[in-house]
């Protein structure tokens, strides 16, 4: 299933996402109950940066709350009086010439 055109080829499992945190706004009475019809996720190919787009925009918020490490509120008050690192520390930054060695060795 393709919802766009390139390079926002939307899969099954995006619009899962999408969905499904609509509904928990929805619960949580943040949202309308409308939102979750197909036509108000992804419009339809007359819209011109319609419901798409924002579709997109929340995929992408989504996406990006996944990606961070979330911690315990009790947890965040006591690094935050002890006054230690409220997020782990990342890794050094590598350069791209690193990286793909490291991808080329990973092949052989």
């Amino acid at each position: 299933m393709v919802a766009s055109k390139d390079p926002w080829c939307l899969k099954p499992d995006d619009v899962k996402l999408v969905v499904k945190e609509r509904i928990r706004l929805i619960t949580l009475q943040e949202r309308r109950t409308a939102s979750i019809y197909l036509r108000n996720l992804i419009g339809t190919k007359d819209d011109q940066d319609g419901p798409l787009s924002e579709f997109q925009m929340e995929l992408a918020a989504i996406r990006a709350r996944m990606r961070k490490p979330v911690y315990e509120a009790g947890k965040m008050i006591v690094l935050e009086s002890t006054g230690r690192e409220m997020e782990p520390p990342s890794l050094p930054a590598r350069s791209l010439g690193d990286v793909l060695k490291a991808m080329k060795d990973a092949v052989k």
